[in-house]
């Protein structure tokens, strides 16, 4: 939140202790960003492309299946390396 930007070579990686349908939401923020959602088995689960910014009445964005990771990356970042469903991330 309240960033100015974020550049290729940053993200921000949230780990939890549980699986579950972890949602996120865009206020405050300044710039879209691509969102990333992977079980605990290190399976990508879901991806929205460029999440929009929004300041009042955010809405939730929500993965279509748990995750235990999710991963905040610039706009772009899914489709610059070809990340979807079903792919295996490593870290």
């Amino acid at each position: 939140m309240f960033r100015e930007g974020l550049s290729r070579k940053e993200g921000m990686l949230f780990t939890f202790k549980e699986s579950a349908r972890h949602a996120f939401w865009m206020k405050n923020m300044r710039f879209p960003i691509d969102i990333i959602w992977i079980d605990s088995g290190r399976r990508v689960v879901d991806v929205t492309v460029g999440a929009q910014p929004c300041s009042a009445a955010c809405p939730s964005i929500r993965p279509r299946a748990d995750a235990q990771y999710v991963l905040e990356a610039y706009y772009g970042f899914a489709g610059d390396n070809k990340i979807g469903r079903g792919d295996e991330a490593r870290f």
